[in-house]
């Protein structure tokens, strides 16, 4: 079968590799769609912390179950399903306290113990594919591994201070994150950026304001939009050196600071006001099984939104072009896939 790699800094290309043997706990699935997440920017750009070229693509898919273990009962061949792209032991302290992310054995794709997700055939336990919803198309199920990202960390939000919402960056997590926030009760959602086009994507997803933080104040919208009292929340998906003071400032006093985004840069900023008042700054890594589940009920009650998100769909021998596109920014885009 074929798969796509990153072979060097700033190229891809396609090889022919072995088609995975299945265990008695596995489904193979034959791959439709692969989303390219920032991760795999880092890795084609040879800045990603542990992936090194060359190195397998991709962590986000959907496809049809073409084989399956003879200990498998959840899912049978012919069914169209998403996969949680991360197998934990489900034994230790951390995976029985529902944070399987952090899990000391927790393998993922495009590792040494599995394959990444941009290839033909793709193997995975049975306890982390998911079948999809009949209504639930194979191109907007790519999106629940990004938005069980923003799920999570809307999760990460105490419910008394689900109401004023300022989103740092609208990128695709940024926009999912709006999307999950007003699916999840949230009165008024802010979402800033420097891309004119993330802010009419946001605009045209319900925020309440789409604020170009070069053209505009800050902290002025804020304060016309929730008020002296300034955000109850704000989620970071961006990574300007001044974006942790920009969500400071921003929150009110006893909020919560969601930080999703991820940066290995030291960034510097002022203590004071998280004492003075008393901000909790909390960080948010992946998901867990629940909010993987949750993404995949978010999508199916609004699945026409959803694949409005996934704005360009390449053909696997296209794959340069597309990261091309994305790292230069060439055009506006919320969300691409690679169709195998």
């Amino acid at each position: 079968m074929k798969g796509i790699f990153v072979e060097k800094a700033g190229e891809t290309g396609i090889r022919e590799i072995p088609k995975p043997i299945i265990d008695n706990n596995e489904v193979l699935i034959k791959v439709e769609y692969a989303g390219i997440c920032g991760s795999d920017i880092h890795i084609y750009k040879g800045a990603h912390a542990f992936r090194k070229p060359p190195v397998i693509l991709g962590h986000e898919l959907t496809g049809t179950v073409v084989e399956i273990g003879k200990n498998v009962t959840r899912v049978d061949v012919g069914d169209k399903v998403s996969v949680l792209p991360q197998e934990s032991c489900n034994k230790c302290k951390m995976c029985k306290e529902g944070h399987q992310q952090h899990c000391k054995d927790k393998k993922v794709p495009g590792t040494d113990n599995w394959i990444g997700t941009f290839v033909e055939y793709f193997n995975a336990s049975e306890e982390v594919v998911y079948k999809l919803d009949d209504n639930i198309g194979l191109k907007a199920g790519v999106l629940a591994e990004p938005l069980a990202v923003s799920v999570h960390a809307v999760n990460k939000i105490p419910q008394n201070q689900r109401e004023n919402l300022l989103i740092l960056g609208g990128g695709a997590v940024g926009i999912l994150a709006l999307m999950a926030a007003k699916k999840m009760g949230f009165k008024k959602v802010i979402v800033t950026d420097i891309v004119d086009y993330n802010l009419e994507v946001a605009k045209n997803n319900k925020a309440d304001r789409a604020v170009n933080v070069l053209r505009e104040d800050l902290d002025q919208v804020v304060r016309e939009e929730f008020g002296d009292k300034k955000a109850s929340a704000v989620i970071v998906t961006a990574g300007a050196s001044n974006i942790l003071e920009q969500a400071i400032d921003n929150v009110g006093v006893t909020g919560t600071v969601i930080y999703i985004a991820m940066i290995t840069k030291p960034l510097t900023f002022n203590t004071y006001p998280i004492v003075y008042k008393e901000i909790n700054l909390v960080g948010s890594l992946t998901y867990n099984d629940k909010d993987f589940e949750e993404a995949l009920d978010l999508i199916n009650s609004d699945v026409s939104s959803f694949e409005k998100l996934i704005t360009h769909c390449y053909e696997k021998e296209d794959v340069q072009e597309a990261f091309n596109m994305m790292e230069k920014q060439k055009e506006g885009f919320v969300k691409v896939v690679v169709k195998l």
